[in-house]
């Protein structure tokens, strides 16, 4: 007795260039929603101050307040990172 197996229809997708897939990436690194969820894992790891000295709590509040100005300067490539340690 013969199949009758329904193919389904073949697509295609364009591919995104490489600054293209890391604009996305930069994009999804920088969304409120993916700040809230490593927020969420800091607390959940009873997460200390850090260099700055600055508390979770104090950390919540200020990610509310200077949110729209911190994702545009993550976007906009202007921060970077540094050393934690002091030589």
């Amino acid at each position: 007795m013969a199949s009758s197996r329904v193919e389904s229809p073949v697509t295609t997708t364009v591919s995104e260039s490489p600054a293209e897939e890391a604009w996305t990436m930069m994009e999804e690194i920088a969304s409120y929603a993916n700040l809230r969820r490593a927020l969420a894992q800091v607390c959940s790891n009873n997460g200390s101050p850090g260099i700055d000295g600055m508390t979770m709590k104090e950390l919540r509040s200020y990610f509310q307040a200077h949110w729209p100005e911190l994702q545009a300067q993550l976007l906009g490539g202007e921060v970077s990172s540094r050393s934690c340690k002091e030589d």
